[in-house]
């Protein structure tokens, strides 16, 4: 590779480094000057490839060039940011007066998207539009905060709401806790009654034998008295002794 496709070579780099201002059109007017034949819509011929600063700097295709590292004689550089530049260089040509204006290829890009098909054909119907384009901007930017403040004080209430719910549960959770806690202390109650009932049940019974012991006792010592009564004077003697 010579000396003189080499500094080409580093000054397409050197231009690469930045889009703002006019470097990114000496750039493309480099490439639209030197290589316009080669870039153009279909197949370029394989001796324009090679007598060419792709073909010398040992490529085959643009794209293989401008996306190859410099260390390989590539710009480093990516196929998607040309064609967007490419765009741009077409929309300088066909408005000159954007060529003095420094403006960025992605700029003039986005201007021709909002504007097509009326883009401005001056400078000052350039500026124009765009003090009408930044109004609309604030004012868009204005809507919106708006929005996010009505969002906001909807979310507010929204929370007020919440929290006021929330207190309502808790004291419905406080209510029914002292219902349980006054629920378990008179099931507690009951348990106590249940198990003094089942004591006095168990009394009762006892009370029940005793009383059935005494009742036989009592029935046994009648039947005795009435045999004495019907007895003789000799016998009641000798049961008397018994």
């Amino acid at each position: 590779m010579s000396l003189k496709k080499m500094t080409e070579i580093e000054k397409l780099i050197e231009l690469l480094g930045s889009e703002s201002g006019d470097r990114w059109l000496e750039f493309m007017d480099y490439v639209n000057q030197n290589l316009s034949h080669i870039l153009k819509r279909g197949k370029p011929k394989a001796e324009d490839i090679e007598n060419s600063i792709i073909g010398k700097a040992g490529f085959k295709t643009w794209k293989e060039f401008i996306e190859s590292p410099t260390a390989q004689g590539g710009l480093a550089w990516n196929l998607s940011t040309f064609d967007s530049w490419k765009r741009a260089y077409s929309i300088v040509c066909n408005y000159p007066f954007l060529r003095n204006l420094e403006l960025s290829a992605s700029f003039i890009n986005t201007i021709y998207r909002e504007t097509k098909p009326n883009f401005p054909i001056s400078e000052s119907d350039l500026n124009e539009f765009l003090v009408v384009r930044e109004e609309k901007a604030i004012a868009n930017q204005q809507n919106k905060l708006k929005m996010a403040e009505n969002r906001s004080q909807e979310l507010l209430e929204q929370l007020k709401a919440h929290e006021h719910t929330i207190a309502l549960q808790q004291q419905e959770i406080d209510t029914l806790k002292s219902q349980l806690a006054q629920g378990a202390a008179q099931a507690e109650r009951l348990l106590g009654s249940e198990k003094r009932v089942g004591e006095l049940e168990t009394l009762l019974k006892l009370n029940e034998t005793e009383l059935n012991k005494t009742k036989n006792s009592l029935k046994n010592k009648s039947n005795r008295l009435d045999s004495y009564e019907n007895m003789g004077f000799l016998d009641k003697l000798k049961a008397l002794f018994n």
